[in-house]
């Protein structure tokens, strides 16, 4: 896994990133609002490879995505809004 640096191509420096997210999924969890089945290490590594997936494939999403308005906020915001959502509604306990 990222977060245990196993690999030698750099993974480790990800572990200060997906152990805060850890610490903050079984704090969660401790409260009541993360699920209790949630693996709190596979679902941090998840959401950091989510927004570094995006980060190195941003030229991809932008093609892909439909034509902002004048009014809208830009595609990285929109994209950043959308994957939080992701993420939120899938380590809620609700």
């Amino acid at each position: 896994m990222l977060g245990q640096g196993t690999r030698s191509d750099g993974g480790a420096a990800f572990a200060p990133a997906i152990n805060r997210l850890v610490v903050l999924l079984a704090e969660g969890q401790g409260l009541g609002k993360v699920r209790d089945d949630l693996d709190p290490h596979l679902a941090a590594a998840q959401a950091l490879i989510l927004m570094v997936g995006y980060l190195s494939m941003e030229a991809v999403v932008a093609a892909s995505a439909r034509p902002l308005g004048a009014d809208e906020p830009s595609l990285r915001e929109r994209w950043r809004d959308a994957a939080v959502d992701l993420v939120v509604a899938g380590v809620s306990a609700s």
